[in-house]
């Protein structure tokens, strides 16, 4: 897989905490990583030689959530309402990227959120707990609109 050739250049990269629910701080040399987006727990990078794949790279102290996250990836399935998980490294997890803005930027930018948008978010919802999951993470960071 051609996401391999960015494990090497992930080493690179150190995600650390700043606090139980602050985001965390990136440090490193990844000058060949885009940073689309930070967490308390793990920042998300893309690879400018395989940009259709996001790494979710953890904190160490976080990196049980790894294995927790494919598992919940693994009982999704494929579906139109949640990104692919593909593997994961030592600190990271490899996920399809998914284009598009999140509802928070939406409301900071004035960009309007279609009424089937928050339908959409409602299927999803029914999805993920139609098979066996309880989806408690939703917000609008974590809601993409995607262009029609």
């Amino acid at each position: 897989m051609t996401w391999h050739i960015a494990m090497q250049e992930l080493s690179k990269v150190k995600v650390t905490a700043n606090g139980e629910n602050d985001f965390v701080t990136v440090k490193g040399n990844f000058d060949k990583f885009q940073c689309i987006g930070v967490g308390t727990d793990a920042a998300v990078f893309r690879f400018v030689y395989a940009p259709h794949y996001a790494f979710k790279v953890f904190r160490m102290d976080k990196l049980a959530k790894i294995e927790i996250e494919k598992e919940v990836y693994l009982k999704l399935g494929h579906s139109g309402y949640f990104p692919v998980c593909y593997g994961s490294g030592l600190n990271f997890l490899v996920i399809s990227f998914e284009e598009g803005i999140t509802l928070y930027d939406c409301l900071l930018k004035g960009i309007h959120i279609p009424k089937q948008a928050i339908q959409d978010v409602e299927n999803a919802r029914n999805y993920a707990f139609n098979r066996g999951l309880n989806p408690r993470n939703i917000h609008l960071k974590n809601i993409l609109l995607h262009e029609s």
